[in-house]
């Protein structure tokens, strides 16, 4: 769905459910600024009483649910909601933005410098040390800088199958043959 529609749906969403929640962050796609969005996430420090407020969300099917987790639909969008705490909220906020692919450039970064990041929310760790449990922290230790969500996305470069980080502003465009890439 066009990123208005799903913005306006997942704020109606998060109205909701900070009726049942000490924090709500809307996460993914949104957070990315995505021009097509295909679900919604949303990190989530829940009250006691969280739970139950789901079974109320007209329309709402809730497909699985535990203790890290739930997963519904609503008005035929995939609804992914991620329980944190204080302790894990930064780490889950820029887990779940995403994208994977630059999710999976900070793990490669931390693993090259001989450290884990724990996508569980623990944060980033060298041995027994944690390093940072910060979003800013963890890219800022990773990558040298902080990064805005929507520069978060990697595209493919056709000629040498590398690939560029959109936040190193090495953005390319096709000229409509694949083999034929101009730096902008």
């Amino acid at each position: 769905m066009p990123f208005e529609e799903a913005n306006a749906m997942a704020q109606e969403l998060k109205i909701f459910f900070m009726k049942n929640a000490f924090k709500v962050e809307i996460v993914g796609s949104i957070r990315r600024k995505r021009p097509i969005v295909n679900d919604l996430d949303f990190v989530v420090i829940p009250k006691i009483s969280f739970y139950n407020s789901l079974h109320s969300l007209t329309g709402a099917n809730i497909l699985r649910s535990g203790v890290k987790m739930t997963q519904l639909i609503y008005k035929n969008v995939q609804i992914d909601i991620y329980y944190a705490n204080e302790g894990n909220f930064e780490v889950l906020r820029l887990i779940r933005t995403g994208s994977a692919e630059h999710n999976k450039r900070l793990c490669t970064e931390a693993r090259n410098r001989g450290m884990i990041l724990h996508a569980d929310g623990r944060g980033l760790y060298k041995g027994d040390k944690m390093i940072a449990c910060t979003e800013e922290g963890i890219l800022k230790t990773l990558l040298g800088k902080y990064i805005k969500p929507e520069e978060r996305e990697i595209v493919k470069s056709w000629l040498k199958d590398q690939t560029i980080p959109i936040s190193d502003k090495k953005i390319y465009e096709t000229t409509g043959n694949k083999k034929e890439v101009k730096r902008l």
